[in-house]
């Protein structure tokens, strides 16, 4: 198997290797959105990249994992969902970022517009 997305779609097929690798990459992320969910209390995680395209095969060990080992139990009901951007979460995450700074105003010492609410709507899909 040549990439994430090729290993994904032999998962979505029920190829048994691939679920395997699936699996144990979802145990990964499950383990890195328990430390995130314990050190910034956040009250969403959106899971983007090519790995998203995996659905509930990465959903639901993730949340399975928010459930059983968050530190505070408020924190294990944190909503995990896949980004509708798919692959390109990291690319219109980082143009957010820049555009950000772009739009501050610096002579009020605020923001003319935050990015963000702009893509709040898209995230809520």
């Amino acid at each position: 198997m040549s990439s994430s997305v090729e290993v994904i779609a032999r998962a979505l097929e029920g190829e048994r290797f691939a679920l395997q690798a699936v699996h144990n990459i979802a145990d990964y992320v499950g383990q890195a959105a328990v430390n995130l969910v314990n050190m910034f209390d956040p009250d969403r995680l959106i899971l983007g990249g090519p790995l998203a395209q995996a659905g509930n095969y990465l959903l639901w060990p993730v949340q399975r994992r928010l459930e059983n080992e968050t530190i505070s139990r408020q924190n294990a009901h944190v909503l995990v969902k896949t980004s509708a951007f798919n692959d390109k979460a990291t690319i219109i995450g980082s143009g957010a970022c820049v555009l950000e700074q772009v739009l501050q105003d610096s002579s009020l010492g605020r923001r003319v517009i935050h990015v963000p609410d702009l893509l709040e709507e898209e995230l809520e899909r």
